[in-house]
C-alpha cells in the first residue's frame, strides 16, 4: 500500500523528553547557602517538691523548744553552783519515856517527850516546813506504836530549830510479838524505839520552787531506867544524828 505525500509531510518525530541540566550555583536564589535553623538550647528543669507547712512549722517549733530547754539547763546548772542547796540536818538530843506500864501484857501506856533539833545548812537559802508528820514505833517502822502532826514553820539561812516531839498512847493494844520484846526490854532496864518523820519541805531561792519530800529516821532511841522520886522515868541513854 502506497503511501502519500500529504501523511509524509504531515507526519512528526516525537523526541522523548530530555532531564534539564543541573542547576549550577549561579541558578540558585541565594548567593550562599541558607543558613542552619537556630535551635535555642534546652533549659533542664529540676522539680522540688514543696514542703509541707505542717513539717516545717513542726521543725521550728523544735527548735525553739531545744533553745529553751538549753537555756533552762544552763541556768539551772550555774544557779546550783552557786546557791548549793542541802537538805535540812535534824538532831535527838534529849527525850524522856514516862507512864511507860502494859496492862493485860499487851495493852501499853506509854508517852514520849523527844527534843527535835532542825538546822538549816544553807547560807543563801531558807527553809519552808510545809508539812510534817512523825511517828514512833518499835524495830518496825511500817507497824507505828504512835503518830503526831507537827506545825509548819520557816527557818532562816543557817539557823537551828528546836522542835519538841510528843507521843503518848493509853492502853493501846499492840501485836503480842511487839509486846514481848518491849516487855523484855523494859525488864531488863533498857528498850530501844525509833522515830521516822515525813517532811514537806520548800527551798526558798531562785530557781527552787518545788517541793520536796524528804524521811528522816532517827534510831536506835535507846532508853534506861532512871528513878526519881515521885516515878520510874526512861532518859535517852545518847544522843544521835537522823538520818535522810
Amino acid at each position: 500500500m502506497a503511501t502519500s505525500t500529504n501523511d509524509k509531510n504531515n507526519s512528526t518525530t516525537y523526541q522523548p523528553p530530555q532531564n534539564p541540566p543541573p542547576a549550577d550555583c549561579a541558578s540558585h536564589p541565594y548567593a550562599t547557602p541558607p543558613p542552619p535553623f537556630y535551635q535555642q538550647p534546652a533549659t533542664i528543669l529540676t522539680y522540688q517538691q514543696p514542703q509541707p507547712v505542717a513539717k516545717s512549722f513542726l521543725c521550728g517549733f523544735l527548735s525553739v523548744i531545744t533553745v529553751i530547754v538549753t537555756i533552762i539547763f544552763i541556768t539551772v546548772t550555774i544557779n546550783y553552783f552557786i546557791l548549793k542547796p542541802r537538805f535540812p540536818e535534824f538532831q535527838v538530843n534529849s527525850a524522856s519515856l514516862t507512864s511507860f506500864n502494859f496492862n493485860n501484857n499487851s495493852d501499853l501506856t506509854a508517852k514520849w517527850d523527844i527534843s527535835l533539833i532542825v538546822s538549816n545548812p544553807n547560807k543563801k537559802l531558807e527553809i519552808e516546813y510545809n508539812a510534817i508528820a512523825a511517828g514512833i514505833y518499835y524495830e518496825n517502822e511500817l507497824e507505828l506504836l504512835a503518830s503526831t502532826q507537827l506545825a509548819p514553820f520557816n527557818q532562816p539561812k543557817q539557823s537551828k530549830n528546836v522542835i519538841r516531839v510528843q507521843f503518848e498512847i493509853l492502853d493501846e493494844y499492840i501485836d503480842n510479838s511487839v509486846a514481848d520484846g518491849i516487855a523484855d526490854g523494859r525488864f531488863r532496864g533498857f528498850v530501844q524505839f525509833g522515830m521516822v518523820l515525813n517532811v514537806l519541805i520548800k527551798l526558798n531561792g531562785l530557781f527552787h520552787p518545788n517541793d520536796f519530800v524528804i524521811k528522816v529516821t532517827c534510831e536506835p532511841l535507846n532508853f534506861g531506867m532512871s528513878n526519881n522520886v515521885n516515878n520510874v522515868t526512861w532518859v535517852l541513854l545518847g544522843g544521835l544524828y537522823c538520818s535522810i
